[in-house]
């Protein structure tokens, strides 16, 4: 057991050596040259970000208008759906008063009765 925790360490201290010995060195300047690079393009993403912030808020401006533009129109369309209704519904109505004509107004009025129809044909 003894062995086995001595043969762990001495790995392990080699690992840590090797790690050490082979690890890829980079000077300091380069460091910052990367953190400078870095913070150069978080300020224009933050710049773009604001924009789009900005775009959003007038996109959401335009979709409320439409959206109570489209409440609007829905209420209209429901409003003459019920008056279309109300019409087919009355079209077979007979109506309840009857104007009293003589023989000559009957007959006018079927003279242009004949005349409307004989447009609506062509």
């Amino acid at each position: 057991m003894e062995n086995i925790k001595n043969i762990v360490i001495i790995v392990l201290g080699l690992v840590l050596i090797l790690t050490l010995v082979f690890r890829p060195n980079k000077d300091i300047p380069e460091y910052e040259d990367e953190i400078n690079k870095l913070k150069k393009e978080n300020q224009e993403l933050v710049g773009t970000n604001k924009d789009l912030e900005a775009s959003n808020d007038s996109l959401d401006v335009v979709i409320v208008k439409i959206d109570s533009s489209i409440v609007l129109k829905e209420i209209e369309l429901t409003e003459k759906e019920d008056k279309i209704r109300k019409l087919q519904n009355r079209r077979n109505e007979i109506p309840n008063t009857v104007n009293v004509m003589d023989g000559n107004d009957v007959a006018d009025s079927f003279t242009e009765y004949l005349k409307r129809r004989g447009e609506n044909d062509n």
